[in-house]
């Protein structure tokens, strides 16, 4: 006994500066931690505090613990001293051991014992809810110091270890049902720490109870296996070639990941209410919420399922992705919203269809169309050169564009006629869709778009809108660089030709003087004529610091008694030239009146000197039923 005592007060004396360290700083957090809660008791309890402080500042303790006891002593080999004394190599390392365990368990108790005793007034900790706090808090330090008391051991792969664990058991949470927050050590110390007040954990402190006996077993192990040598050697500096095999053995941990994650399952997005009507025909959900949302639900359902169904056998591909729409009272009666969802959830859409009989149904099928569009192609039709026929298509298809003579048909010439009178429309243009969007509005360019369909069904038939169609976006699209290669071979030009036979900048020409003539007619004429001149500044005004306001104003030629809806757009926005969708984009709103004093607004202390803004002016037209922008930027601000 007299050896083990002389053992325990050398491990003391070779580190009291390291315990007294940890003394004060375990002490020093504890009341950072006490202090908090109760500066803002309602944000977190004193069990609470107690619960972090173990995740945290114990294992913290114990990873500093364990290099010093261990991994500090074996890499300097001072072990190798008290091997020549008359002492057992086992018992050099249970003395290390229950030093650190003791040390732990100390202020695991300790904290417990003061965190209790604050809650006493607010929370009453019983008894019985305090023993079980104490097992939870014991069974949890006897892992964390056994799991890196082990690690000690490992000498120079402890950290290429700590890598290949964490990263397994990231892998194993996100490919399997397991979740390992309700199981073992973490759960003893997780979200019902403060909570479970009558019911030992006993599944999860067994299961603790074995992990840390196994690391237990496996530290005994390393250092007792061929009279320690293990442990020597792999105390010893990490060789060049080491670290190679060590880097190859992680790339191809994260490859096999990969390769796992993709040909991963994954359960699709389901609505967990009951107020969902189902489509037996089709893969559509609509969830209602509302009881008398029920029958709105009902029939949008029927109105889909023969748009859907049409639309699948228009495109020639054998299923659609999975639609759900949910019921959205705060959206206005024309807005619509996209979830962002994983592979194979398909597409939400969030709308308000309340009173569906007086809804804009064509226009949700138009915005639920290019969903569509985006899902089959992976978003591929986004990409500049071919987002015309994107927006083309969906207007075309969901306002009938094949019904020549219908009023929304003459609606949406009237708007392509209206742009393209103003701006002239060539090859480049279309090439780089998404700024030709940007620059006159996306109400406005889908009807650009939309004219050059109807111009080509009324030029080669509607059989030749539809085998354009299905070239881009019939096909099975790979997910991979195969898709780039096929791009680069089958541009615009090359599809077009391949799908209707007609040159691609001859069309063009043709689509546009096609809309020009048309709007000699009388009907558009007299329509167009009644659109004022208009136009509009946007500036950026130095304030005091670094502070800027945006100083904005229009200039209508004339404006009616009831005057214009104006609006200013604004987003901060990255360095690089990304896309900016509509519903991303913030307005101020502002009605401007004939014999206004001055039309010129600002906005203040939005953006800063430094920062990147989009800005844009629409007015909202009456004639032509969209916002009309008068001008759009993107701008550094100075």
């Amino acid at each position: 006994m007299n050896r083990l005592r002389i053992l325990t007060e050398k491990d003391f004396r070779q580190n009291i500066v390291v315990f007294v360290f940890l003394t004060l700083f375990i002490l020093f957090i504890f009341g950072i931690l006490l202090l908090g809660t109760a500066v803002s008791p309602r944000t977190m309890g004193f069990i609470e505090a107690e619960s972090s402080f173990l995740r945290f500042f114990i294992f913290l303790s114990a990873i500093v613990l364990g290099n010093r006891l261990v991994v500090k002593e074996y890499h300097n080999r001072t072990q190798l001293f008290i091997e020549s004394l008359p002492v057992s190599r086992i018992e050099m390392v249970l003395i290390k051991y229950f030093i650190g365990l003791t040390f732990l368990l100390f202020f695991a108790v300790f904290t417990l014992l003061i965190s209790s005793g604050l809650s006493h007034r607010s929370d009453p900790v019983s008894l019985k809810f305090f023993f079980i706090l104490l097992s939870r808090s014991a069974m949890f330090c006897y892992f964390v110091w056994s799991f890196l008391f082990a690690m000690g051991f490992t000498g120079r792969f402890r950290i290429p270890i700590y890598i290949i664990l964490a990263f397994f058991l990231f892998v194993i949470s996100i490919t399997s049902e397991l979740n390992i927050i309700n199981e073992g050590p973490l759960a003893l110390v997780m979200s019902d720490f403060a909570l479970e007040r009558y019911t030992y954990p006993a599944r999860q402190l067994f299961q603790t109870f074995l992990l840390g006996s196994g690391w237990l077993a496996l530290s005994l192990f390393l250092s007792l296996i061929n009279e320690g040598s293990i442990a020597e050697n792999l105390a010893r500096p990490m060789t060049q070639r080491e670290k190679a095999v060590i880097g190859i053995i992680f790339i191809g941990f994260i490859l096999s990941f990969t390769l796992l994650e993709s040909k991963r399952v994954k359960e699709p997005y389901r609505f967990s209410s009951d107020a969902v009507i189902a489509s037996g025909k089709e893969p559509i959900e609509i969830l209602y919420l509302e009881y008398n949302m029920k029958p709105d639900a009902t029939a949008l359902n029927r109105y889909l399922e023969n748009k859907i169904a049409d639309l699948r056998e228009v495109l020639g591909v054998s299923k659609i992705p999975p639609i759900k729409i949910a019921y959205s009272e705060s959206l206005d009666r024309d807005k619509f919203e996209t979830a962002k969802l994983i592979s194979n959830d398909g597409i939400l859409v969030r709308a308000n269809f309340k009173d569906i009989d007086n809804w804009c149904t064509d226009k949700f099928n138009a915005y639920l169309a290019g969903a569509i569009l985006d899902n089959i192609t992976r978003n591929r039709t986004r990409h500049a050169p071919k987002q015309w026929l994107h927006d083309g298509f969906a207007c075309w298809w969901a306002y009938g564009g094949f019904t020549m003579g219908s009023d929304m048909h003459k609606t949406l010439m009237l708007r392509s006629m209206y742009l393209l009178n103003e701006q002239g429309l060539n090859s480049e243009a279309i090439k780089e869709w998404p700024v030709f969007r940007e620059r006159f509005g996306e109400p406005a360019a889908e009807a650009v778009a939309y004219s050059g369909l109807a111009y080509l069904q009324s030029a080669k038939g509607y059989e030749a809108v539809i085998k354009l169609v299905k070239s881009v976006f019939g096909r099975d699209i790979p997910d991979d660089s195969r898709e780039t290669l096929y791009e680069m071979f089958h541009p615009m030009p090359v599809v077009f030709k391949e799908a209707t036979g007609e040159d691609w900048e001859a069309f063009i020409s043709e689509w546009t003087a096609w809309v020009k003539d048309m709007a000699t007619q009388p009907e558009f004429r007299a329509r167009l004529a009644t659109i004022p001149a208009f136009k509009g500044s946007i500036n950026i005004l130095k304030k005091e610091g670094n502070i800027r306001n945006i100083v904005y104003d229009y200039d209508f030629s004339q404006i009616p008694a009831s005057g214009y809806i104006c609006s200013l757009l604004h987003k901060k926005i990255s360095p690089f030239e990304a896309s900016i969708y509509p519903e991303e984009l913030l307005k101020e709103e502002q009605r401007i009146y004939s014999g206004s004093v001055t039309n010129q607004r600002s906005l203040t202390g939005k953006y800063n000197s430094g920062e990147r803004v989009f800005l844009a002016l629409e007015y909202e037209s009456d004639i032509l039923g969209i916002p009309v922008r008068i001008i759009s930027r993107r701008i550094n601000i100075e």
